[in-house]
C-alpha cells in the first residue's frame, strides 16, 4: 500500500509515503530484507526523475536504512578500550636512531637559538 502512494500523481503524497517507508525501516528494519530490491528500485527511480522533495525523502529512506545498520555495528562491535594516559612526571623515551645512537635532550626550545644573533 505505502509502495503504491510512491506512484500517486500526487506530490506531496509520495512525499509522504517516503517518509513513511523511512519510518518503517527505523521501526522493523529486521523485516525489511524481503522488500529491500523492490524499495531500491522505486528510491532509485525516484531520486534519479522524481521532483527534488520526493528524490529528498527516498534519500532519507537509505539514510534511516544506514543509520540501523550503524546501530547493529555498535551493537555488536565491542568498542576499544580508552587509552591509559601516562603521568606527567613520566618521560617518553628519547628515540634510537638504526645505529642505536640515542639524541640528547636539549635544554632548548624548538625555535631557540636558532637564527638570532645575542646582543
Amino acid at each position: 500500500m505505502v509502495c503504491n502512494a510512491t506512484k500517486s500523481t500526487s506530490v506531496p503524497v509520495r512525499v509522504v509515503a517516503y517518509e513513511c517507508i523511512a519510518k518503517i525501516a527505523t521501526l522493523y528494519y529486521d523485516k525489511l530484507m524481503q522488500y529491500m530490491q523492490t524499495l531500491f528500485e522505486l528510491s532509485l527511480n525516484t531520486i534519479r526523475a522524481d521532483e527534488e522533495a520526493v528524490g529528498m525523502m527516498a534519500i532519507e529512506f537509505w539514510s534511516s536504512v544506514c543509520d540501523e545498520e550503524m546501530e547493529i555495528l555498535d551493537e555488536v562491535t565491542p568498542l576499544p578500550p580508552l587509552p591509559r594516559w601516562k603521568k606527567k612526571t613520566e618521560r617518553t623515551p628519547r628515540p634510537e636512531t638504526a645505529s642505536g645512537y640515542r639524541a640528547p635532550y636539549s635544554a632548548r626550545g624548538p625555535c631557540e637559538g636558532r637564527g638570532r644573533q645575542s646582543s
